[in-house]
């Protein structure tokens, strides 16, 4: 609790999550899709 930088910056993203969830459900509502996901491409960089 004495990190108020740290608090500070949990409060931010709590904020900017709580509201993409609104802008995602709002999208939901209206017909908007979500994207569609790309296959993945799995690498190895091992050598």
């Amino acid at each position: 609790m004495k990190d108020l930088e740290g608090m500070q910056t949990m409060r931010t993203l709590a904020n900017n999550m709580a509201w993409l969830l609104k802008c995602i459900l709002l999208g939901k509502e209206h017909g908007i899709e979500m994207p569609d996901a790309e296959e993945k491409m799995l690498t190895n960089f091992i050598r």
